[in-house]
């Protein structure tokens, strides 16, 4: 049994075990020990009927039946998030175990530290983690199909077994696509990564691995990942029609090849390609992404050498397996043309950057190349560690001190003795973003982000940000009721003296309405 095998794993890696959970939780235990959530958070808590449909417009049925199934409308922000962090260090457990598993050629008990110490420890899963709504579903998904991937290497005689396996593997891999739509992506960089790991093996053992092989070795994983797709768009749409809810594309408005023609589509992806890698322009100075592939790439050009020295059939495919691993790794800034929101390269991006160095510290033999490796993996940790770090520290102080601004209005209010204040409409006007020295914002997400900040315009002011603070109040208890748009716009343009007043903080109360200005 695949279970008894992962076991005996586990007490063979006791220490690659205990690192990889100490490393978890140490580096995430701020998101479990507290409770702050933000944008898209609130409006589940408050409106959890609503968001149900706002997923399944747009093709998220599985995390719909995943919520109802097991959670229900009660949102437990600590039980989400330790349960969350739990699946994300057994997703990458069972990563090394999938690893050291394919690899026979050579003993890598140690190079499997390099897995969970960059893909477990990588910034851009902040911007993932920051939608607490959606992080168990999120971690589950990774679960699933790094699960259905070690399905498929179970070798066995008999045909109905494999039957199953394949059919877990499928239900499983189409139950993550329906939670999230980029684990496609993922299942296709740890099948390329598995195939790459394969080709390890003929290249040290001096055997060939040729174009039939990676075709017949790659076609289980060919097969379920097509089956699984096209069983969720199936699934999609009876969902959609049943319901009547239309279907939603996420990215619209944030792929670049329908405005441009094939040459600035091309310059335009070049672009976004060379930010990532490169770190340049405004992310150099932003905590997005590391330079962990950049580097990968660089130890794997003298591997390459080798393999084109050998001039045998491991050329072909080690090519098409790299090629393939690598568009996975890059599959939304392809898919999109420009630079995408960073939380929407998870899992796979991480994954890609922290399996390359491993693959790469394969082929270096000598201590002193070895030594090398290990001060490089050792500096990417740390980096990684400290900017993820930072950027959980800054989002907790965000929301503390957007805590303290709701209580302060509560407290204004209340200190107005008006008869039955919650009776009244709440108008916040004016922004007023996060002052803590601790914050850090930026690439277009909510990390770092006040509530009191998000969502203002020219044309609406502060009317989303209203909407948004009143919904985090509502939850925390402090209740007033929500003014419509018209009437937003009417006391905030036409009645309110507080527009133009020289004041940081007032409050005044026209009609039913409180209106308080925050700057």
């Amino acid at each position: 049994m695949e279970i008894k095998k992962i076991l005996v794993f586990t007490k063979k890696n006791i220490g690659l075990t205990v690192f990889t959970f100490v490393l978890t939780f140490g580096v995430y235990g701020i998101k479990i020990v507290n409770h702050a959530f933000g944008m898209d958070t609130n409006i589940y808590i408050s409106n959890y009927p609503r968001y149900l449909i706002h997923w399944i417009s747009i093709g998220r049925f599985g995390e719909v039946f995943l919520k109802k199934s097991l959670w229900g409308a009660y949102t437990n922000i600590y039980l989400i998030n330790f349960l969350c962090f739990l699946l994300f260090a057994l997703s990458s457990f069972l990563l090394c175990y999938l690893f050291s598993k394919t690899i026979t050629s050579k003993e890598v008990k140690y190079h499997l530290y390099i897995i969970p110490s960059l893909f477990l420890t990588s910034q851009i899963f902040v911007y993932q983690f920051y939608f607490v709504l959606q992080n168990f579903e999120f971690a589950l998904g990774m679960f699933l199909v790094v699960s259905a991937v070690i399905l498929l290497t179970i070798e066995t005689e008999i045909r109905w077994q494999k039957i199953i396996y394949w059919i877990l593997s499928v239900l499983m891999a189409g139950l993550a696509i329906s939670v999230y739509q980029s684990f496609v992506l993922f299942f296709a960089a740890i099948t390329a990564a598995v195939l790459l790991l394969e080709i390890y093996n003929s290249f040290t053992e001096n055997t060939e691995y040729r174009f039939t092989t990676l075709f017949k070795r790659s076609l289980p994983y060919i097969i379920v990942l097509a089956v699984s797709t096209i069983l969720y768009f199936v699934a999609d749409k009876i969902v959609g029609t049943i319901l009547e809810i239309p279907r939603r594309g996420r990215a619209l408005g944030m792929i670049v090849w329908d405005d441009l023609s094939i040459k600035e589509g091309v310059i335009s992806l070049l672009k976004a390609m060379r930010n990532i890698v490169f770190l340049t322009s405004d992310i150099h100075s932003k905590p997005t992404y590391s330079y962990s592939i950049l580097i990968a790439v660089i130890l794997l050009l003298p591997i390459a050498v080798l393999f084109l020295k050998k001039r045998d059939k491991n050329r072909l495919t080690a090519f098409i397996c790299m090629t393939t691993i690598l568009v996975s790794g890059f599959g939304v800034v392809i898919a999109m043309g420009t630079n995408p929101l960073p939380r929407s390269m998870v899992p796979q991006y991480p994954f890609v950057a922290a399996f390359l160095l491993f693959y790469a510290s394969l082929f270096y033999q000598r201590k002193v190349l070895k030594r090398i490796v290990l001060v490089i993996v050792l500096l990417l940790t740390f980096s990684q560690i400290k900017t993820t770090s930072n950027l959980l520290f800054s989002e907790q102080m965000t929301f503390e001190e957007d805590q303290r601004k709701m209580i302060q209005i509560d407290q204004v209010i209340k200190n107005l003795e008006l008869e039955n204040a919650s009776s009244y409409k709440l108008v916040i006007i004016g922004t007023s973003p996060s002052e803590n020295m601790f914050n850090i914002q930026g690439n277009n997400e909510l990390v770092g982000v006040s509530m009191f900040q998000f969502g203002a315009s020219p044309n609406l002011g502060s009317y989303d940000v209203n909407a948004n603070v009143m919904e985090i109040m509502k939850i925390m208890g402090m209740t007033y009721q929500s003014p419509s748009r018209e009437e937003y716009l009417d006391y905030w343009q036409n009645k309110s003296t507080l527009k133009d007043s020289p004041v940081e903080f007032g409050v005044e109360v026209i009609d039913n309405f409180i209106i308080v200005k925050v700057s």
